[in-house]
């Protein structure tokens, strides 16, 4: 049976996939894959986010997945030190909330 992190990496998947993300895991990257690429806990020297978002081989965001009903107090500042890492220039923090049990989102900026 699959632990709460393997659902959750399963649900945010199947989130991405269908908005044209091409979902790899960190022991197998390929950036030229598509132009938009989703790579799961890629390590980075201030940490691991959940999944860092690639578009035409450059890093524009990261996804720190928390279980529903997880407070966002703390995680902007989480998503912050990768944002902070040389290879995450430019990245917007955005606080974004998605149930995949019903599909339904909701974000603010």
């Amino acid at each position: 049976m699959p632990d709460p992190e393997e659902l959750a990496r399963e649900q945010i998947d199947a989130l991405l996939k269908p908005c044209g993300w091409d979902v790899q895991d960190k022991r197998n990257v390929n950036l030229s894959a598509s132009r938009g690429v989703a790579v799961r806990e890629l390590t980075f020297k201030t940490g691991e986010p959940d999944y860092t978002l690639f578009v035409d081989g450059k890093a524009i965001g990261t996804i720190e997945a928390k279980p529903a009903g997880h407070s966002l107090t703390g995680v902007e500042e989480q998503s912050e030190k990768y944002v902070s890492d040389e290879h995450n220039t430019g990245v917007v923090v955005v606080k974004f909330a998605a149930t995949a049990a019903d599909r339904s989102m909701s974000g603010e900026r």
